[in-house]
């Protein structure tokens, strides 16, 4: 294996008297860096075996094979991503960090999809540029426009267009008052995980910022270090976080084309989504519940919008978006004492095998927080939430579908809903 030694570029040299590393969020000293990358490894084969839509992203264009999701197939809207993305970042902006970290173990995935294994090095600037290329445009995390590679001394430099975070316009990051920095968490860690798995070694990114091009492209930096791994994130502040969420919103609700122009286009492949989702679930418990209380922000707000002022107005809404979106097929029941709602070709589970794990709880947020902001002027209970939305099946769990079911507090208010 080849070994660098460190000499850092103009770019990094530069920053190395403003805190490169940020070290107030758990830093990291690297003890036993065969494990760190062994570990990295181990997340990545899990993925690779469970999760097809991963398995087959990078392997071939798959235009031949049949979908996994035999209606909806294997895309979803950008805005969904971005639903995901940005409301757990408006929850708590050290989501940052998650996502930068998660990114890694996706790396290490990713490349296997492509090389067929997770120890094949590739050293050669061509070979790397044509790995990565591909594996980020079939996932759909952006365009790479180019990598400037200094194997000796161990860095990396990409330009990249047609992200999830940066496909704003101009007009859009004036009315929303965003940052110009870009918030690309996951990419930077996708970027990393596969440079390990290609080159060896512990390999950090930092956020360059936006190029001469102005915001259609901006420039990453990796490079390879011995002693730390948590770099400087550049976390922006929660109301920025909101505004991000609200553009998400706004683009789910008026589902525009050609938001991406060029190779990657308005739809990018549910691998990416499918990995990101389980691997903020399995962290913890704590996170599930979070994901869930993300998907709340993103039903209230959506509801409040489209001003739905009625609970079957709202499952009405949200089922069509489900549907447009490619997030999922949804039907809705009323059921004595509950509505039970079942979705199928899920975004989250499709495909997945059981690995005793219910997948879809975002799903569960964004619906109780839709129908509990559709119901708002009608609150009796101390402004508490009158709807409760539970996860009860999930094909991830081995079962025939995703199923999700609706109880409200007041029994008898519940029974007038539905008789009408």
């Amino acid at each position: 294996m080849i070994r660098y030694k460190m000499y850092p570029p103009r770019w990094l040299a530069e920053t190395e008297g403003k805190d490169v590393f940020h070290l107030e969020y758990k830093p990291e000293k690297i003890a036993d860096r065969v494990d760190y990358l062994l570990e990295g490894t181990r997340e990545g084969k899990f993925l690779y075996s469970n999760f097809p839509a991963i398995r087959e992203t990078c392997i071939k264009t798959r235009i031949d094979s049949e979908p996994i999701r035999p209606c909806l197939g294997d895309h979803e809207h950008v805005a969904s991503a971005a639903l995901r993305i940005f409301s757990s970042l408006y929850l708590s902006p050290l989501f940052a960090h998650e996502f930068y970290k998660l990114g890694k173990t996706i790396g290490h995935c990713t490349i296997a999809g492509l090389t067929g294994t997770h120890s094949t090095k590739v050293t050669k600037k061509r070979e790397i540029i044509e790995v990565q290329h591909m594996c980020c445009k079939q996932t759909g995390i952006g365009h790479i426009e180019d990598i400037e590679v200094d194997a000796r001394r161990g860095w990396l430099r990409y330009t990249i267009s047609e992200n999830t975070s940066n496909i704003m316009t101009v007009v859009d990051r004036q009315h929303y008052m965003v940052p110009t920095k870009p918030s690309c968490y996951i990419e930077i860690g996708i970027l990393c995980g596969q440079t390990e798995a290609l080159l060896g070694g512990v390999w950090d990114g930092l956020e360059i910022g936006y190029t001469s091009k102005g915001y259609k492209s901006f420039e990453i930096g990796l490079h390879q270090q011995e002693n730390r791994t948590t770099p400087k994130i550049n976390m922006l502040p929660k109301e920025e976080y909101g505004r991000l969420l609200d553009w998400s919103i706004d683009l789910a609700i008026n589902r525009r084309t050609n938001i991406g122009e060029g190779d990657v286009g308005d739809y990018q492949m549910i691998s990416l989504s499918q990995s990101v989702n389980y691997l903020l679930l399995s962290a913890s418990k704590g996170h599930v519940v979070l994901s869930k209380w993300a998907g709340k922000k993103v039903g209230e707000r959506i509801i409040e919008r489209i001003k739905a002022n009625n609970l079957f107005d709202a499952l009405d809404y949200l089922k069509k978006l489900f549907l447009e979106l490619r997030i999922g097929i949804m039907e809705y029941k009323a059921d004595p004492g509950s509505i039970r709602i079942k979705v199928t070709e899920s975004v989250y589970s499709s495909g997945v095998n059981n690995i005793h794990m219910k997948l879809c709880i975002f799903l569960a947020g964004i619906i109780e927080g839709g129908i509990n902001k559709s119901m708002e002027n009608e609150r009796t209970l101390n402004d508490e939430p009158e709807w409760i939305v539970l996860e009860t099946k999930c094909t991830a769990n081995g079962d025939p579908c995703c199923e999700f079911k609706c109880f409200h507090r007041d029994q008898e208010k519940l029974r007038n809903i539905l008789i009408g």
